[in-house]
């Protein structure tokens, strides 16, 4: 948008403007003209104006500035100043409508007569039908009391809807459900809650007890009676009479509100299946335990006055997923009420009609029955969320649903009440099997007599499967034969002999998801059923197991020699035959050398070898006797006949590394192994063996017998053993050496080849070693240090170290790994005295290390903060004093790793004026951190005392917490103290305001005031009158003082001041010789003491004084102000005459403001009992700074100015008495109505009122009444308003009035008695005696004396009429002319005052294109001249 646009934008947005200020003002002159307005309806109707408009032009200016509008963008000084403008217009033109007619409020009291039209009412209009829902604590199935109302009910609001005039007063009838009849009268209904615009009202009315509910009467404000519409209708009824039985009359049924109770529901169902599973808000939630696919039965218990169209709807909501289902009356309804009579038995007078509605309100309780079946296991949970009755009334349990919507008559949302859930918890159906098939077995009987005759038992596993919930039952059956003992399995009869089978069945418990079933018979054992502790299962496959009897083993033995050549018998071969189940264990006994030995072998198969081969020779003996042999299903075994086997052994030589020797071995270079070898056979022996290293082998040989490995031990067959260690040679080199036995040869001269395993041995190149890694270690007080190690070999290191100063005590530690370290908490020096590792012994090499103790650290305070020579006996250092709030530090110096952190408190003793000394006190306990050595300490001087700062707490980067403490209270490192001297104060004693003299006069006029005046001007504005007294200035501190002030008038350069040597606490300033009028300043600059501290009082601190003066009586004052004033003179601008009641005296007045004016008022009065006039006179002050002084006339009488003079001093001269001075005020004439009471009197049409009318005044008088027309107001308002509301059809005045009281009997009639009164005139006129003087006054008549009778020939009426609309017609337009000049006015300067401005600007702007176009034209014609001249030239 450029420019143009803008401005036009602007302009279009500025005559919008103004047409709204113009609506308002003609808005307001339409209030001020309007004669039943009051002054504050106009004051409010400008005020509301001037707002809107202040709102609209701050709006509309900060858019113009903001939006940058060409030739309208000033400056924001500019923008302020044109807002100031308009608010200024605003202001002006919203407050300065007035009133035509102001006299109204002095009008006390009111009479209206209204003619009322008649009142209308009628209850439950739109027929709705109520009901009440039990509160919380009460349930609703509880019988319904016939007898007594003990149950407690919500309330509900019947809608009263009247139409008439409030307030109304009502008779209320109540029928409740035990036929009891109540009635209240005179019952208050309230205010209404709703009023359309013709005036009809709707009104509650509270029911809180069920029935029929009846208005039987409505009175309204003047005790008239209402006519109540619906309140009967036409029924038509059989009653039987003597001269006609079935004859049909029609008569009038008085009808009524039915109020019923609120339907309710419950769920009803089986409670042996249920249980209560809540607590708190949820305890009546029941849970029913449920099969999967079971059909469970519930029901939905309703208490509800009509059941015919009941409907309950619930919610069954299984994890997330919720449904809404719903249950009618016409599905399954039991009734559960008990047999109730349908006689009536309550009030005989209740009409037939209301019995019936009274018999259908009564509620009766209804069961709905359902039935609910799971298809898959969990909790369902089923919630009530609404019932409705037959009567539509609807009761919603649970919000947050939306449910299906019907017509109800009646919507109850029950929040309070818990809620109404059962949980069906569905459980699955269990699963049995047997945990396999196989077929278990059991033993038969035994026909040993040493053995009982009982069967072994087989457990046959079962498994419960598909969640079931235990303890489990289930049940077993068998099929199966008789058992009996063993007989000859060749028995000829066993085929043709019988076979009986047996049936029976057995039931288990289990409370785990296994069980056994034991089973001692043979036969078939089948699961036929499960149960889990809610549902009865299933059985799956397999479901069925075989169990068979089984025969104890047998077992036949054969036995031969094993023969080896040189050597004969070395061992022996065993054939055994067994019968049975296998696998088959065999036990016998091995005797040698006399020594027997219990074996046992194991056979997997009916036919097995067994090989005995011993290692030593002699004679064997392997007895078979009084030994058993069991199988799998024979455990403990079966006795088997005697039998044994006798071999004698020459068993081959052997030789063996011994059985704990290790395969591979390691050892280090210049070491030995001793391998121990074991021998047998017949000695002695020749045993060779090789040690192989690298590529070459060596052999050896060893003798072994009675003189070389020892004496073996004897046989009786010469046969023998012995041990031998092979020693090998030093190894000088690394590798891995190998050694392996390669032959024996015996006594016999046989020789074996050994197929021994050989031992290899890994020499190492080095020998482990240990050493410090570091000579010394730094360790902190009371902890551990580290020391590490430098280790060489394989792990895991034995190491033996030693403490230097206690060498007796050997510290031994073993397992250790490369990275492990010693770990010491105590000083010294550590030395290393031996090691190993997991292969040889090492060495040391670097073998001390050094342990020392890290100091803790220190704080001390510098020496140069303190003197030397002043140290308490407390150990505080003494530090120079210093002044208060003078900034102070001091040095620590501190011992330690950087950063440190230290701790300290400090104290105070405070220290009175007198120098006593108080308690002390903690002020602070601060920590402070420190990044060096040396660190500074703020010290605090804000108030005076001794602080003490003591140091208790010091760590550093190594000790990071302080040591521990041994009592309770904190240890004491070192301490300082100081002690802060006061500063000094000083502030003036007396008022921040004097005044000292009055310029220009002496003391003798000065003083023109009596003494009495002058000391209370004196006392109260500090006043020191034209002697020059002093002003008084309190010093705090040690004396002598010096003092610095700073003198300064406001239009002329500073003075300063210096006091010294002032002796004294309180000082009397007397200031210099004040020549000029005006104010002067006195300002405390600073003060000093004996002690050398001083104070200085800032100008800013003087403006933090005086701005939070109001809020401190005791606050000091640094600064006074002394005026030099001027005398004081007054003129009056009153009118001589005086003025009325509500005036404004007006006075102007000279001098240096401000001023104050002494007046008094003389009230009017009555005679006293002399004859004299009471005077009653009023004195008075009054204080101004504007030049103008303004008195409101509130009463009548005489006012006075007495006196004026200065407001802080009095400089005036002297008021003449009488003349302009004196001022008289009338009273305002004033009417009271009804002895100033206001009266609202209905009356019917054709009725007459007496108003009777006192007046206040000098005679005569004349007022004005009028009638209105009341349709659109109400009685309260109208008596409020005295008729403000209401339009007025006519009005009538009456003048000439010398009474001071005027009732109907003195002329004050209404319309129709004037027309009475002038039918009267005229008939008496025939009668009078003195009609003949009349005529003779008619002769002496001049012509406009008779021109102005003519105004007879209308009727007064109708010239009152006239009047009126001719009076309105001129204040109308009046005021509207005054809206509209007004207007105009407020249009034309605004206009002036934008309008120039933009011309200005369009006038600068078009002298700038103007000259800028001169410019290009002269260019022009420049460059056109040049190339003239040049073509000249050419």
């Amino acid at each position: 948008m450029d420019g143009v646009a803008k401005r036009q934008a602007v302009a279009a947005a500025f005559v919008l403007l103004w047409a709204v200020k113009l609506h308002h003002l003609w808005s307001l002159g339409a209030v001020a003209v309007r004669s039943d307005s009051l002054d504050s309806d106009l004051q409010a109707a400008s005020e509301s104006a001037f707002l809107v408009w202040l709102l609209l032009d701050s709006v509309f200016i900060a858019a113009v500035k903001l939006a940058r509008v060409p030739r309208l963008n000033f400056s924001w000084l500019a923008v302020a100043l044109v807002w100031c403008v308009f608010t200024a217009l605003n202001m002006l033109v919203a407050f300065s409508v007035t009133k035509a007619n102001s006299n109204s409020s002095h009008i006390q009291g009111s009479h209206i007569v209204k003619i009322v039209p008649p009142t209308l009412a009628r209850l439950n209009p739109n027929n709705t039908k109520f009901c009440l829902a039990p509160t919380a604590a009460h349930g609703g199935f509880a019988p319904w009391p016939r007898d007594s109302d003990d149950q407690t009910l919500t309330a509900v609001q019947i809608p009263l809807q009247i139409k008439g005039t409030p307030p109304y007063f009502v008779d209320i009838e109540t029928i409740d459900l035990a036929g009891r009849v109540h009635r209240r009268a005179n019952v208050s209904i309230g205010v209404a809650v709703h009023n359309n615009s013709r005036g009809i009202g709707v009104y509650p009315i509270e029911a809180k007890t069920p029935g029929v509910w009846r208005v039987t009467a409505v009175r309204d404000a003047a005790g008239m009676d209402a006519r109540i519409l619906g309140l009967h209708s036409a029924a038509t009824t059989a009653a039987a009479t003597p001269d006609a039985s079935s004859s049909q009359k029609e008569r009038p049924v008085v009808v009524g509100t039915e109020v019923g109770v609120c339907p309710d529901a419950r769920w009803v169902f089986n409670s042996e299946r249920a249980s209560n599973v809540g607590q708190g808000e949820e305890q009546f939630v029941r849970s029913l335990d449920n099969c999967v696919e079971d059909s469970i039965p519930f029901g939905v218990e309703i208490l509800a006055a009509a059941t015919a169209g009941v409907e309950v709807f619930y919610s069954r909501r299984i994890g997330n997923q919720e449904i809404i289902l719903r249950l009618d009356f016409h599905e399954h309804a039991t009734n559960t009420d008990p047999a109730s009579s349908k006689i009536w038995t309550g009030d005989s007078r209740v009409d037939e009609e209301t019995r019936k509605i009274i018999m259908k309100l009564i509620p009766r309780r209804r069961l709905l029955q359902s039935s609910f079946s799971a298809d898959t296991p969990g909790a369902y949970f089923f919630k009530l969320l609404s019932v409705q009755d037959g009567r539509n009334n609807t009761v919603v349990f649970s919000t947050g649903h939306q449910l299906p919507q019907s017509p109800a008559a009646n919507t109850v949302r029950i929040v309070e009440k818990k809620p109404e859930l059962f949980v069906v918890d569905s459980h699955p159906r269990p699963v049995a099997r047997f945990a396999n098939s196989d077929t278990a077995k059991i033993r038969s009987i035994s026909t040993d007599a040493k053995t009982p005759n009982e069967l072994s038992v087989a457990y046959l596993p079962v498994i419960f499967e598909n969640g079931g919930t235990g303890p489990y039952k289930f049940t077993v059956s068998y099929r199966g034969e008789p058992l009996s003992p063993l007989t000859d399995q060749s028995d000829e009869n066993d085929g043709n002999r019988e076979i009986q089978s047996l049936t029976e069945e057995w039931t288990f418990d289990s409370t785990t998801n296994t069980a056994s079933v034991p089973a001692k018979m043979p036969g078939i054992y089948i699961l036929t059923s499960v149960k889990d502790a809610y549902c009865q299962g299933s059985i799956q496959v397999p479901s069925e197991t075989l169990v068979q009897q089984t025969y104890p083993p047998t077992i036949s033995i054969m036995a031969e020699s094993i023969e080896q050549s040189c050597v004969g018998t070395v061992g022996a071969l065993v054939n055994v035959s067994l019968t049975g189940d296998a696998p088959f264990w065999i036990d016998y006994d091995e005797i040698f050398r006399g020594v027997r030995t219990r074996r046992s072998v194991i056979v997997d198969k009916l036919r097995e070898t067994l090989r005995f081969r011993p290692a030593l020779a002699g004679r064997y003996v392997y007895e078979f006797q009084a030994v058993s042999v069991g199988d799998a299903t024979y455990t403990e075994g079966i006795p088997i006949q005697n039998t044994s086997i006798t071999q004698i052994i020459h068993p081959q030589s052997e030789a063996r590394f011994a059985p704990n020797t290790p395969q591979r071995l390691t050892k280090c270079i210049g070491d030995t192994v001793s391998l121990p070898v074991s021998l047998h056979g017949s000695g002695p022996w020749v045993l060779s063996y090789e040690i192989a290293f690298e590529n070459r082998k060596e052999r050896f040989s060893v003798s072994v017998g009675a003189g070389d490995g020892g004496d073996p031990e004897e046989l009786t067959d010469g046969e023998g053993e012995a041990a031998v260690e092979i020693v090998t040679p030093v190894f000088d080199a690394p590798g891995v050496y190998v050694v392996d036995l390669i032959e024996i040869t015996d006594s016999n001269g046989c020789s074996w080849l050994l197929e021994t395993q050989d031992v290899s041995i890994e020499v190492l190149a080095q020998r482990p070693s240990v050493g410090f890694t570091r000579k010394s270690v730094l360790m902190l007080d009371g902890d551990s240090a580290a020391l590490g190690l430098a280790l060489a070999g394989r792990q895991p290191f034995n190491i033996q170290y030693i403490n230097k100063a206690y060498p007796e005590h050997i510290f031994d530690l073993r397992g250790m790994s490369e990275k492990d370290m010693i770990h010491v908490h105590a000083p010294g020096s550590y030395e290393i005295v031996g090691m190993s590792d997991s292969v040889c012994a090492g060495t040391a090499k670097q073998t001390i290390c050094e342990v020392k103790i890290i100091p803790r650290p220190t704080i001390a305070i510098s020496t140069k903060e303190y003197e030397s020579e002043k140290v308490g006996s407390d150990g505080f250092f003494e530090r120079r004093e210093v002044c208060q709030d003078g900034p102070d530090s001091f040095e620590v110096i501190a011992t330690g790793k950087a950063p440190f952190a230290f701790k300290y408190t400090v104290d105070r003793v405070s220290t009175d004026a007198n120098g006593k000394h108080g308690e002390k006190k903690r002020l602070a306990a601060k920590n402070e951190v420190a990044a060096g050595n040396v660190n500074k300490v703020l010290l605090s001087t804000s108030d005076p005392g001794i602080y003490y700062y003591s140091f208790n707490e010091i760590v550093d980067d190594n000790y990071k917490k302080p040591p521990a403490r041994t009592s309770g209270s904190a240890p004491f490192l070192t301490g300082l103290k100081q002690t802060v001297l006061g500063r000094p104060n000083a502030h003036f004693m007396d008022a921040r305001e004097r005044v000292f003299q009055c310029l220009g006069d002496d003391e003798e006029e000065s003083g023109s005031l009596d003494s009495a005046d002058a000391n209370e001007s004196s006392h109260k504005n500090g006043s020191m009158g034209a002697s020059g007294a002093s002003i008084s200035i309190q010093l705090a501190g040690t004396p002598p003082f010096d003092l610095t002030l700073e003198l300064k008038h406001e239009n002329h350069p500073a003075e300063t001041i210096h006091v010294r040597n002032i002796s004294t606490k309180v000082h009397r300033f007397r200031p210099p010789t004040l020549s000029a009028t005006g104010r002067y300043s006195i300002r405390l600059l600073g003060v000093t003491d004996a002690t050398g501290c001083a104070r200085v009082f800032e100008q800013q601190q003087q403006q933090q004084q005086d701005s939070s003066a109001a809020t401190s009586a005791t606050q000091s004052v640094v600064e006074v102000s002394v005026a030099v004033s001027d005398v004081a003179r007054i003129a009056s601008m009153n009118a001589a005459g005086g003025v009325c009641v509500g005036d404004v005296l007006t006075y102007t007045l000279q001098g240096t403001p401000p001023f104050t004016i002494a007046y008094e008022f003389e009230r009017s009065g009555g005679k006293g009992t002399d004859g004299d006039v009471e005077r009653d006179v009023v004195k008075g002050r009054v204080t101004v700074v504007d030049p103008l002084l303004t008195l409101y006339a509130a009463e009548a009488g005489i006012a006075r100015i007495t006196r004026v003079c200065n407001s802080v001093g009095c400089c005036t001269r002297p008021v003449p008495a009488g003349g302009r001075m004196e001022t008289v005020v009338h009273e305002l004439p004033s009417a009271i109505v009804d002895g100033g009471n206001d009266f609202v009197e209905d009356i019917r049409e054709g009725d007459e009122t007496v108003i009777g009318i006192d007046f206040l005044g000098e005679p005569p008088f004349s007022f004005t009444y009028a009638r209105r027309d009341l349709k659109d107001g109400s009685a309260d308002d109208n008596s409020k308003g005295r008729g403000r509301t209401g339009k007025a059809e006519e009005s009538f005045t009456i003048t000439g009035v010398e009474s001071h009281h005027v009732n109907d009997e003195d002329g004050f009639v209404t319309e129709d008695e004037e027309y009475a009164d002038e039918e009267e005139v005229e008939g008496d006129d025939g009668d009078d005696g003195d009609f003949n003087d009349d005529d003779d006054d008619i002769l002496n008549e001049t012509v406009l004396e008779r021109l102005a009778a003519l105004v007879d020939i209308v009727p007064a009426t109708t010239r009152q009429r006239i009047a009126s609309t001719v009076s309105s017609a001129v204040s109308t337009t009046k005021a509207a002319g005054l809206v509209v000049g007004k207007g105009l006015w407020v249009i034309a300067t605004a206009a002036l005052l934008v309008a120039v401005p933009v011309a200005l600007e369009i006038e600068r702007e078009s002298f700038a294109i103007g000259q800028e176009n001169q410019q290009r034209v002269q260019a022009s014609q420049a460059s056109q001249l040049q190339s003239e001249v040049a073509t000249g030239n050419q």
